[in-house]
């Protein structure tokens, strides 16, 4: 049976607090499921990945809080804030402006220091250079990869390049925070692609509808990513190109 624990934000007695707003989340042992539940009293809202106007999702870290007895598994459900701290936003789910060709486009290219994202990302530049007449790529790094971009590294990629291709969301908070910034990226005006693994596809699912954007489209690529080597890094970049053109709207 599921078994709720306290948020560790609320009053003394463990009860969430007004800025807890956290749903419970359900892991099996990989995290590919969720179940929402009502941060006061436990009860489903919406199913998976469920959310009313009191809450805002949950995605963590903790990739298996399995409880183990006799032929069965059992499952704990543990109340958890979102990780990346990002305030939701109101919604607003306009993509920025496509030019329908990356010829001659200034492409971002911004790693969240997650292990193998730099070697992803410049195989991914390598094989839109073999296809495009890009003007160039830069390769920007984030503090941290559990938080959304700072506001002075965002504006600065802005100001700089015409796209921008982020990775690797393959934890819980890394993909949540990976798929917020996309989101801050088109809401600038940037076409964004985010890149986060397959394994936590329903992470950023749950983040987008937190930032009031249900269908943000982001690209969800083969697990593992952070143990592969060059030449399977350069397979899964070429696997990855298509998607990316897709998002950025490229023609033919």
């Amino acid at each position: 049976m599921a078994v709720e624990a306290n948020s560790h934000r609320g009053d003394a007695r463990g009860s969430p607090g007004p800025r807890d707003q956290a749903l419970a989340i359900l892991f099996t042992e990989r995290p590919v499921f969720a179940e929402a539940f009502h941060p006061a009293g436990g009860l489903p809202i919406c199913g998976n990945i469920g959310l009313d106007t009191q809450c805002h999702v949950v995605v963590c870290d903790v990739e298996r809080i399995i409880r183990r007895g006799g032929p069965m598994t059992t499952t704990t459900t543990e109340m958890i804030l979102d990780p990346t701290g990002a305030d939701a936003r109101s919604d607003d789910s306009t993509l920025a402006p496509r030019t329908g060709t990356l010829q001659g486009i200034r492409v971002a290219l911004l790693d969240n220091t997650k292990p193998n994202a730099t070697a992803l990302l410049e195989n991914i530049a390598a094989e839109l250079k073999g296809r495009y007449d890009i003007a160039e790529t830069r390769m920007y790094t984030k503090d941290y990869f559990g938080t959304p971009v700072k506001d002075e590294l965002l504006q600065q990629i802005t100001d700089e390049c015409d796209v921008v291709v982020t990775a690797v969301g393959d934890c819980g908070s890394c993909s949540a925070a990976t798929v917020t910034d996309g989101i801050l990226f088109e809401r600038a005006g940037i076409p964004a692609v985010s890149i986060c693994s397959e394994s936590f596809l329903m992470s950023g699912q749950a983040m987008a509808k937190v930032q009031g954007f249900s269908g943000y489209d982001f690209l969800a690529a083969a697990h593992p990513i952070s143990s592969l080597n060059a030449q399977e890094l350069k397979q899964r970049a070429k696997d990855l190109v298509p998607g990316i053109e897709r998002i950025f709207g490229v023609e033919g």
